[in-house]
């Protein structure tokens, strides 16, 4: 599935997919989330920030938060690992800019595997 399909996928109705705001803010909500519910133990609790905190390195694996932008596996430091990340090309026209999304690249220079784990740090 293409980047563009999976973000207008996970998203309720039509979306302005070239507003790379709305798909960071959805991201991070999302994984903001994630981390909240990792974070707590019973439904009613409200996690401090440091478990919050304490929980990123969780989020990876089965665990891992499917993001509009796609796959979100955090580091044992709680940094992204492997994320996509959009090639695009600008055009301008009257109407002002309009990117064309060319590809999208990883780090690794492959989509992380099914499992979205991260090597051991060396």
């Amino acid at each position: 599935m293409k980047l563009t399909e999976q973000i207008f996928n996970r998203l309720d109705g039509p979306a302005d997919l070239t507003d790379g705001a709305l798909v960071a803010t959805y991201d991070a909500t999302l994984t903001a989330i994630a981390g909240i519910r990792h974070a707590t133990k019973t439904p009613d609790a409200t996690p401090s920030l440091d478990k919050v905190g304490a929980t990123w390195p969780a989020l990876k694996g089965q665990d891992k938060v499917e993001g509009a932008s796609g796959w979100i596996c955090l580091d044992d430091n709680g940094n992204p690992w492997n994320k996509a990340m959009p090639i695009a090309r600008l055009t301008f026209d009257r109407s002002g800019a309009k990117p064309d999304l060319l590809t999208v690249a990883w780090p690794t220079g492959e989509p992380p595997a099914g499992s979205c784990t991260p090597p051991p740090p060396s």
